[in-house]
């Protein structure tokens, strides 16, 4: 009989929790802030990449130059575009609302599986149009300053810099970041099927 009446509590408190809001203590809105801050940062720092290089793409002292130049602005606007459409939170996370728990969840880890995704490619829309640009531009450099008795170690070694930025941007994103997002897909997805 009373283990009855403790089947009857728990089935009574697992229909009365998967109605009530997921407590904040989950960092869905840590979540949210933290996508919505990076895009908006990504986004300022594209619009000064597309005006200072675009201005600068005009004025180039050569084609090579004004090309490169051109190319930086386009991949700005392409990396905007693309954060945009790919790189956004769906839905509202804010704690305001109050959402049944299962659907937050499953808001969460739909969210979860878009920055993955985004991230996991980091290297082709974002790494890469930004690094041929660059490199580019101090190839040329190197190229038209280029001497046997004076090499250019200055642009020399600032080309080996930006090759080793794009590296480690691609090993952040795409190794640690992804998989930190994982882990918490993980714990998201335990928690919608309840561990099974």
């Amino acid at each position: 009989m009373e283990h009855n009446n403790d089947e009857k509590l728990i089935s009574q408190w697992t229909e009365q929790s998967a109605a009530e809001p997921l407590p904040a203590t989950l960092g869905f809105a840590k979540f949210s802030f933290k996508v919505k801050l990076r895009n908006l940062m990504e986004w300022i720092a594209c619009a000064v990449i597309i005006i200072w290089f675009g201005y600068n793409s005009l004025v180039a002292p050569s084609l090579w130059s004004s090309l490169m130049y051109a190319e930086l602005s386009v991949a700005a606007v392409f990396i905007g575009i693309n954060l945009y459409r790919k790189g956004r939170i769906l839905g509202d996370f804010s704690e305001e609302v109050a959402l049944p728990t299962i659907e937050y969840l499953n808001r969460y880890q739909e969210n979860l599986k878009r920055q993955i995704k985004l991230l996991s490619g980091v290297r082709y829309w974002y790494v890469a149009p930004l690094a041929f640009g660059m490199i580019g531009l101090k190839l040329e450099h190197i190229f038209n300053k280029w001497s046997l008795v004076n090499p250019p170690w200055y642009d020399i070694m600032f080309l080996k810099c930006v090759i080793a930025m794009c590296l480690w941007l691609i090993w952040l994103n795409e190794v640690k970041t992804v998989g930190k997002l994982k882990k918490d897909l993980k714990s998201v997805e335990d928690a919608v099927t309840g561990g099974r």
